[in-house]
């Protein structure tokens, strides 16, 4: 064996995902997206933002809120966003700092 094919070769305690192992995955995440859907589906603005302010307090009191990191995603976003939909994601994030 050549040392580039031993470089990429994968270890013998590295299992490789099967296909059905994949799809198994995407199927669990389709479904954790539709029990979220359905858990906040009917919640108008106000009743989505105390959950979500719940949700940081609890994440806060646990140690496990990151704030930079939710930055980070914002940022990510906001070039696709006209200008109400920014304004609002930016307050959104001075609520939760």
């Amino acid at each position: 064996m050549k040392l580039s094919e031993f470089k990429n070769a994968p270890k013998e305690n590295e299992k490789k995902d099967t296909k059905q192992e994949k799809i198994n995955k995407t199927n669990v995440d389709n479904k954790k997206i539709e029990e979220a859907y359905n858990t906040y589906k009917d919640m108008n603005e106000n009743q989505l933002m105390a959950e979500l302010l719940s949700q940081v307090s609890k994440q806060k009191q646990n140690g496990t809120f990151n704030y930079q990191q939710i930055k980070n995603s914002v940022e990510t976003l906001t070039p696709f966003l006209n200008e109400e939909q920014k304004n609002n994601l930016l307050s959104i994030l001075e609520k939760i700092k």
